[in-house]
């Protein structure tokens, strides 16, 4: 899942000319995608490509173009099911307008604007639920538990994250899975930083060894699937729980194994 984070945490001039020469050659994959995308003959080969960049430029941090290539997507998207009924057609544009559609709310996210991700989130939702895209469905439960997060509205952060859970076992998606559990931990230590800031430290306690079992089962996905990244994180997090209860050397004994394993990446 690429919005499993570490707690603490995130002009047109032509149809053909969407960068500035001076950002030529940075980017490989991303020059490789803006060709596949001018020479395109088909609406579905553009949309492919489109969605692809704005993803590329999401990752590189450049909002601005992710949303302004998934914009194009999402239109050129949505025109074909207006203008096409055929059951293969609207099932592959409504899936790549569903992508479209995330990456905006994803965009959005990042940049502090949770209602309009929040928007943009249910939008692909429901194309995805109209496919039947479990997969999509799960990241799309999964980002607007992050959204919901973000927000510190932890109950439906979680209801989110559990979906998610549930659908990604459906799948067999134990990368997924993974993250996902480390990811209902960081929002259970996240309400129980917030409960020892109102001075109720047993309660705050509680939620830290609650958010143990759910990091230690994270580890036990990512640690059977080999998933590296996943495992530095969710030694991290476990690091900062023992931390937030005062065992220091079990704190200290996750942070380093994190290291480690960081250093093997």
């Amino acid at each position: 899942c690429i919005f499993s984070m570490p707690r603490g945490l995130i002009i047109i001039f032509s149809l053909f000319h969407f960068i500035t020469p001076n950002c030529l050659g940075q980017y490989p994959a991303i020059d490789s995608l803006i060709y596949q995308f001018e020479h395109s003959h088909s609406d579905s080969s553009k949309v492919i490509a489109l969605n692809a960049l704005s993803w590329e430029y999401k990752n590189n941090g450049d909002f601005l173009n992710s949303l302004k290539y998934a914009n194009l997507s999402r239109d050129i998207s949505e025109k074909n099911l207006k203008l096409n009924s055929e059951q293969t057609s609207t099932v592959f544009f409504k899936k790549e307008s569903g992508k479209a559609y995330s990456t905006i709310g994803v965009c959005k996210m990042a940049q502090g604007y949770y209602p309009e991700a929040l928007n943009n989130y249910l939008i692909a939702l429901k194309l995805r639920e109209a496919i039947n895209d479990k997969k999509g469905i799960a990241n799309t439960y999964n980002n607007i538990g992050i959204n919901y997060r973000y927000q510190q509205s932890y109950t439906e952060s979680l209801r989110n994250y559990f979906l998610t859970l549930n659908l990604r076992r459906e799948l067999n998606d134990f990368s997924g899975v993974g993250s996902v559990l480390s990811n209902i931990g960081a929002v259970i230590v996240d309400k129980a930083d917030s409960s020892k800031s109102k001075l109720n430290k047993l309660f705050a306690d509680s939620l830290y060894k609650i958010a143990l079992t759910y990091y230690e089962s994270a580890f036990k996905v990512q640690d059977s699937i080999q998933d590296l990244r996943g495992l530095g994180n969710t030694l991290n997090n476990i690091g900062v729980a023992y931390a937030n209860l005062g065992e220091n050397s079990k704190a200290l004994e996750n942070y380093l194994s994190a290291l480690k394993i960081r250093e093997q990446q």
